[in-house]
């Protein structure tokens, strides 16, 4: 039997991921979704806990003197500022 909750729930999923990426288009950025991205924890703390929370942005891979992150506010560049080198 088809549940309609999670139905909804995958449709608005779909939803989302459609406007990301067209506002990654738009803002001439990437796109990248992290479903089951495997997620160094040495990465991940690059930007404190309380930075994340506050700019909605996540780090997500380094390699060698470039780090990408991810945030839902693309024209927002302020997160990158509050990195721990």
């Amino acid at each position: 039997m088809v549940n309609v909750d999670t139905t909804l729930q995958m449709y608005r999923r779909e939803e989302e991921e459609k406007h990301a990426k067209a506002l990654a288009s738009k803002n001439n950025m990437s796109y990248v979704s992290l479903v089951g991205y495997p997620i160094l924890y040495d990465v991940l703390k690059l930007i404190p806990e309380e930075n994340a929370t506050k700019y909605m942005a996540i780090a997500y891979l380094k390699a060698e003197k470039i780090l990408k992150v991810a945030t839902p506010h693309p024209k927002h560049t302020q997160h990158t500022k509050h990195t721990q080198h």
